[in-house]
């Protein structure tokens, strides 16, 4: 029979065995997630080139990128991209998830093949499509003038974020779509039967089972496609570098030229701290949404 004392024992073995195995990622995460996001909140108040000491300049930084027009130019050009990558995404990973969730031949593989553009590098898959969209040269640019369709300019002032959005839509629209699906087949499949069975049509079943079983996770996706996009820089970085002009400077782009070109670091840690405000705000739009889901199911 164990005693009080064995079990005591069990349990603090059990508890050092945890702390342990999590030791390695708490001491990862300390070190390259909370050390760096204090030190940029402490270097916001700061100003510093890298080559001079830091000089403190309290909330000048912050005070100085509100008012800067270029700032609001960024800030106009990044919520442009949100919003025609999101939605597109969005639908589109619906569309195909519920399409793989028929159970359709050769839905195994097919699974595997939407998800290769997401397992690739985004500055390898980027390059690619810089060249295949090439005006001269580019193979999509060559069909498409084989189909009597010239003239294409992938990367002119007002197609070049539309171009970069689609890219991004191509590439991680097969993640968006795992998710979904996951939650299309959680949905048991009693509760289809049964409407069914009362004589709901394909429409009704939509709208009235699977959408709201969705939600949760339909809210989940949408939230994290809205922070992913906020944060884009890879593709924007390798196919135009901000260009034509600043019809794709984002806000990631800009943060970086101000920190690495123009060696100004405080005001890029204050972009940067402005950033996680508006993603946290957002994250906390999320935890809303998912504790009235809650409430209402």
């Amino acid at each position: 029979m164990m005693t009080w004392e064995t079990l005591r024992r069990a349990k603090a073995r059990e508890g050092i065995s945890g702390y342990l195995l999590a030791g390695p990622t708490m001491v990862g995460y300390l070190l390259f997630c909370l050390c760096p996001a204090a030190a940029a909140v402490i270097l916001s108040l700061f100003e510093w080139n890298l080559l001079t000491p830091p000089r403190f300049v309290g909330l000048q930084n912050y005070r100085s990128l509100v008012t800067a027009p270029g700032f609001w130019n960024t800030a106009g050009v990044t919520l442009k991209y949100v919003l025609l990558n999101v939605p597109p995404q969005i639908i589109l990973s619906f569309v195909l998830a519920s399409i793989l969730n028929q159970k359709i031949r050769g839905y195994r593989v097919l699974r595997g093949i939407y998800l290769l553009p997401w397992a690739l590098m985004p500055i390898a898959v980027s390059m690619i499509w810089k060249f295949m969209l090439d005006p001269n040269l580019g193979y999509v640019t060559y069909l498409a003038e084989r189909l009597g369709i010239y003239g294409i300019q992938w990367f002119s002032p007002k197609s070049a974020l539309l171009t970069v959005a689609a890219l991004n839509i191509w590439q991680h629209s097969g993640f968006t779509t795992t998710f979904l699906l996951i939650g299309l087949e959680s949905i048991p499949t009693t509760y289809i039967e049964a409407a069914s069975i009362d004589g709901a049509s394909a429409w009704a079943l939509f709208w009235r089972i699977r959408l709201p079983l969705m939600m949760p996770v339909l809210i989940f996706v949408t939230i994290t496609s809205f922070i992913g996009s906020f944060q884009v820089f890879d593709a924007v970085f390798a196919l135009t570098q901000g260009g034509p002009g600043t019809a794709t400077n984002v806000y990631y782009l800009e943060l970086y030229r101000q920190a690495f070109f123009f060696l100004r670091m405080g005001y890029a840690s204050a972009m940067a701290v402005l950033l996680f405000l508006v993603l946290m705000a957002i994250t906390l739009v999320q935890l809303q949404l998912f504790r009235r889901i809650d409430a209402w199911r």
